[in-house]
């Protein structure tokens, strides 16, 4: 999903309340190493990491994506990648886009985690509810949208 590819990562959360040790997605890039490929919405903050050498936070450093504290209430979020622009929307507004100088590094092993964080085999995560989790291998997104209506 990572390289140069075109992928999205799109779900509907209702989250109570934010941990300063959460994140809504992590795919990492080494087991056992807390330096990932991708941290989505992370902590309090609800900021985005990315490491491309596993061993620093090189890519994305705690930067500000426009997720805001919405709490108790259905929110719909989405992270598109159209190389090279990667966007993430909140509710179907683009929230942040970037554009790319190199290629996501593809995942050589570790996890990916999804309404938590993991980090040296121990998951921490929101307080919150998930659902209608979809993978994609295309950006379906490239600008805002109406977001798909929740299955119950």
């Amino acid at each position: 999903m990572f390289g140069t590819n075109s992928w999205t990562i799109e779900m509907w959360a209702y989250i109570t309340s934010y941990n300063a040790n959460g994140a809504l997605i992590e795919v990492n890039q080494r087991n056992g190493n807390a330096y990932a490929a991708l941290m989505f919405a992370y902590g309090t903050s609800r900021v985005l990491y990315s490491s491309d050498n596993g061993g620093s936070w090189n890519r994305f450093n705690g930067v500000g994506i426009g997720i805001s504290s919405i709490t108790s209430q259905w929110a719909h979020y989405c992270i598109c990648m159209e190389y090279p622009m990667f966007r993430i929307f909140l509710n179907g507004n683009l929230t942040y886009s970037y554009q790319m100088s190199s290629p996501f590094a593809i995942p050589i092993s570790g996890r990916t985690y999804i309404g938590a964080r993991g980090s040296n085999g121990i998951s921490n995560g929101h307080s919150l509810n998930m659902q209608d989790i979809r993978f994609s291998s295309c950006a379906r997104y490239t600008a805002n949208f109406t977001p798909p209506e929740r299955f119950i």
